[in-house]
């Protein structure tokens, strides 16, 4: 019984040394790789950062309008949502089933943005086809509707021109231990509560 149970255990332990050989030899392909995973892991950062940066980002959403031709009116910030579910893909028309997203990462957080700008109908969308660029350095967008209107631009008295509000969303993976707050808006010291929105208006 003794004899059966010391190679039972010489069996597991020799199991156990494969698969820890196995598990060393990645992380060694791992750490020849360590630059090529390291560009990667800032790639991602670019499109998925850790906080909402909305000095930097307002930036940039003011040079893609210049690039455009446009002119930015406002910039709204909503209140950052957690993501903790995926959206059900619908069945392909020929009846294919749609494959299963994976569940989102931890500290996922969505940002409702609504922009307003001005200019022509086709700037706008240019605009908001820039803003939806797909790049290692083009930080995550989506801008699932635009409405139109007639309106005056600023620093203009008497030019009418058409103004577009853009309805989007960007998203930034926060540390779990950091709760993401708008920033430049200030949280109520009474209850704690997180601002309805934060507005930032360009010129």
């Amino acid at each position: 019984s003794r004899t059966a149970e010391a190679r039972a255990s010489i069996l597991s332990a020799r199991e156990e040394n494969d698969r820890l050989r196995v598990q060393l030899a990645d992380l060694r392909a791992d750490a020849e790789r360590l630059g090529e995973l390291q560009a990667r892991l800032a790639a991602l950062r670019g499109q998925f950062p850790t906080s909402l940066e909305l000095a930097s980002f307002t930036r940039y959403l003011s040079e893609l309008a210049d690039s455009a031709g446009l002119v930015v009116q406002s910039v709204q910030i909503g209140a950052p949502a957690p993501v903790d579910t995926m959206p059900e893909l619908p069945v392909a028309p020929d009846g294919t089933e749609p494959p299963a997203l994976p569940d989102p990462p931890r500290g996922l957080y969505m940002y409702p943005i609504t922009l307003t700008v001005a200019g022509s109908l086709d700037a706008a969308k240019t605009y908001t086809a820039a803003l939806q660029g797909e790049g290692p350095d083009i930080r995550m967008f989506l801008a699932p509707s635009m409405s139109w209107s007639s309106g005056r631009a600023d620093g203009a008295s008497a030019e009418v021109t058409e103004v577009f509000t853009i309805h989007g969303m960007t998203f930034a993976l926060v540390p779990v231990d950091q709760v993401p707050v708008p920033e430049g808006s200030e949280v109520p010291a009474e209850t704690g509560e997180e601002p309805n929105v934060a507005e930032e208006t360009i010129s």
